[in-house]
């Protein structure tokens, strides 16, 4: 493990506040059902064997409930499991509220950071800030492909150069949502004639998380040709252990079907952003 990440990402938190959202619309959910309920509730009692059903109202008066009042005895039985659903659903949502009020991952990176700058020279932090973290992963140097002499010159909003519009859409959507990215970075990946050399159009880095995403985007499908080699890298990203929506992202575009800003905004909110 590098020195600099003993700590790993908290994933503890995002996952208590989506339990607690969960826990709110349950909780919400149950009472509107019990609301619409049946007055009264349901008592069960067996005659030789066979369950009696009787309505307690609110005067704790019993009345028979016969088989042909099913939907009732349904209903009053529905009301009780409800009602003991909200109770517990109440009682873990406050357990959580609890914990999320206490819980601060972020102490113990404030350890360092409200050390002296002299002192914190001299240490070495569990866990590297985001920033810093991502300025030394933009500081990677490498050789991606070159560029064709005399193709033409398309660049993002950060004067990289790429090779198609769709890159630049993209590419400035990354730039907008703060997500870091490297162009056609190089990775060596086993076939079965050996390692082979290849550039995906972006590496992208998931900051919350750390997790590096390879993002391929194939703007010719409907060529024949073009359609098979991209069946083929796709087959080798899996043998070398690059999966849809785990470390691998792909969009796809042919001459009347173009990618959108907004589609490449959803597939970075729901990859890269969590």
């Amino acid at each position: 493990m590098d020195i600099h990440e003993m700590c790993s990402v908290d994933q503890l938190l995002p996952l208590l506040h989506a339990r607690a959202e969960e826990l709110e619309k349950l909780v919400a959910a149950k009472r509107l059902a019990i609301e619409k309920s049946p007055a009264g509730k349901l008592r069960i009692s067996a005659c030789d064997g066979i369950p009696q059903w009787y309505r307690i109202d609110k005067n704790l008066k019993e009345i028979f409930l016969p088989r042909r009042k099913i939907a009732e005895v349904r209903s009053l039985a529905q009301k009780s499991y409800d009602e003991k659903i909200q109770e517990e659903a109440s009682r873990l949502l406050s357990v959580v509220r609890r914990f999320l009020k206490s819980y601060n991952p972020e102490v113990l990176l404030e350890v360092y950071d409200k050390m002296h700058p002299a002192r914190q020279e001299l240490v070495t932090p569990i866990r590297m800030r985001d920033d810093e973290y991502v300025k030394q992963w933009l500081a990677v140097k490498y050789a991606g492909r070159r560029f064709d002499e005399g193709s033409t010159e398309l660049y993002t909003s950060l004067k990289i150069r790429v090779r198609s519009k769709s890159e630049v859409i993209i590419a400035d959507a990354l730039t907008r949502y703060g997500v870091p990215y490297r162009y056609e970075f190089p990775y060596k990946l086993k076939t079965e004639k050996g390692a082979l050399r290849i550039c995906p159009d972006f590496t992208c880095l998931n900051v919350r998380t750390r997790r590096e995403f390879v993002w391929e985007h194939f703007g010719l499908i409907d060529n024949v040709e073009y359609a098979q080699n991209m069946v083929g890298k796709m087959q080798m990203y899996a043998e070398n252990g690059f999966y849809e929506g785990v470390n691998l992202i792909t969009t796809y575009e042919t001459e009347d079907q173009r990618i959108s800003s907004p589609m490449v905004s959803q597939l970075i909110e729901h990859v890269l952003l969590r």
